[in-house]
C-alpha cells in the first residue's frame, strides 16, 4: 500500500511511465524505507510468561520492527520485568531459513573460495570482514583475560568461523546451520555439530556465541543456554554478545530481522543466570548511544549495565559453582 501511494504521488506530479512499464512493474522497483523500531505498543488482555526471565510479566505487544517479509508480518511481545522482546512460535517462521536463505539475504559473501576469504589481503580490502575479524579478536582476548586457555573451543553460530580461525585452538568445533558456511569450516578443520543435543557436558574450555542467541526460537532459549553452559569445563568460560534489543525503552536504529529475541542488558543477564551461569563480566562495546523513549513500557533497574543505551551487549560467564 505504501509503495502504491508513493507511485501515485509521483504520477500526480506529472511524470509518466516509460514504455513497457506499468504500475505493478514500477512498484517492484520501489523499496520500502528501512524500519528499525516498532510503530506502537498495545497492552495485552492478560499477562503471559516471559521466555527470557521466566516471570509472568509479558504485558505488551508491537508490530515487528522491519519491512522485510516474513518478519514484518509477525508480532513482538514484551516483558515489563526485564524489558526484552520475543517472537513466540517462531520455529515455523525460521524453518529452513538459516540453512538456505540467511547467507544469501544477509551476508552475500559465501561464493568466495576459503583460501581467499581467510587471506589477510582480502580481509584488509573488505570493511565487513575487517569488522567481523576485529570483533572475534576482541572476544578471544576477553576469554583469555577471564582464564580460558582457548584450546578446545566451540563457536556457537560460527558463520564461516572468524573466531575459530583466529583462536589458534588445538581443537575447533562449530555449530552453524548455514550450509554455505560449511566449506569455510571444513577449510579450518572445525568439527561441526548439527544439533544442540550433540554437545556433551564439560567438553569445552572456551565458547563464543557472538550475535547468535538472538536468532533462537524463544521457547528454546533457556534450554539452549543451559546446554552450552553445562558443556563448559570447570574452568571454562563462555562469551555471549548480542545486539541491543531494548525497544521497550530505546529508539533503536539498526536492522532487526531476522531476530526472534530482543534482549535488554537485564534480560540477557537474567537468562544466563536462569540457565545456570555465573556472570563474570557485563559490558557493552558499542560506541554510539541511542535515544531514550519518551513513554517507555519498561524502566531498567538502577544498575550500570542494565541502563546501557548502546549496542554490543556482552556477558562472560562460567558454570555456577556450588
Amino acid at each position: 500500500m505504501a509503495i502504491l501511494k508513493r507511485l501515485k504521488g509521483t504520477l500526480a506530479k506529472g511524470s509518466s511511465l516509460p514504455p513497457k512499464e506499468n504500475v505493478a512493474s514500477v512498484a517492484k522497483r520501489i523499496a520500502l524505507p528501512p524500519k528499525f523500531a516498532p510503530d506502537s505498543f498495545t497492552v495485552l488482555d492478560r499477562p503471559s510468561p516471559c521466555m527470557v526471565c521466566g516471570l509472568n510479566t509479558v504485558r505488551f505487544k508491537s508490530d515487528y520492527p522491519s519491512n522485510v517479509k516474513p518478519f514484518s508480518e509477525q508480532e513482538v511481545l514484551y516483558c515489563t520485568n526485564c524489558g526484552s522482546g520475543q517472537v513466540p512460535g517462531s520455529a515455523q517462521l525460521l524453518q529452513g531459513y538459516y540453512e538456505q536463505d540467511y547467507a544469501s539475504s544477509n551476508r552475500k559473501d559465501r561464493e568466495i573460495e576459503p583460501e581467499v576469504y581467510f587471506s589477510e589481503d582480502y580481509r584488509n580490502k573488505s570493511r565487513a570482514l575487517k569488522r567481523y575479524f576485529g570483533r572475534a579478536s576482541r572476544q578471544l582476548s576477553v576469554l583469555r583475560k577471564y582464564g580460558s586457555p582457548v584450546t578446545r573451543m566451540l563457536d556457537f553460530g560460527s558463520g564461516p568461523g572468524y573466531g575459530l580461525f583466529l583462536s589458534g585452538a588445538k581443537e575447533k568445533f562449530a555449530f552453524e546451520p548455514d550450509e554455505k558456511s560449511i566449506k569455510y569450516l571444513d577449510h579450518i578443520k572445525a568439527k561441526r555439530f548439527s544439533a544442540i543435543g550433540e554437545l556433551r557436558p564439560a567438553s569445552f574450555d572456551a565458547i563464543i556465541a557472538s550475535h547468535a542467541i538472538e536468532h533462537l526460537v524463544p521457547e528454546a532459549l533457556i534450554a539452549t543456554l543451559a546446554i552450552l553452559i553445562n558443556s563448559l569445563t570447570r574452568d571454562g568460560v563462555m562469551l555471549i554478545e548480542v545486539p541491543q534489543g531494548g525497544h521497550s525503552y530505546l529508539h533503536l536504529n539498526a536492522r532487526q530481522d531476522p531476530h526472534t529475541l530482543f534482549f535488554t542488558p537485564q534480560g540477557l543477564s537474567l537468562a544466563v543466570e536462569l540457565a545456570g551461569g555465573e556472570i563474570m563480566l557485563q559490558r557493552t562495546y558499542g560506541k554510539q548511544s541511542v535515544p531514550l523513549r519518551k513513554n517507555p513500557i519498561y524502566a531498567p533497574p538502577d544498575h550500570p549495565f542494565f541502563k546501557e543505551d548502546r549496542g554490543g551487549l556482552t556477558v562472560v560467564c562460567r558454570r555456577r559453582r556450588n
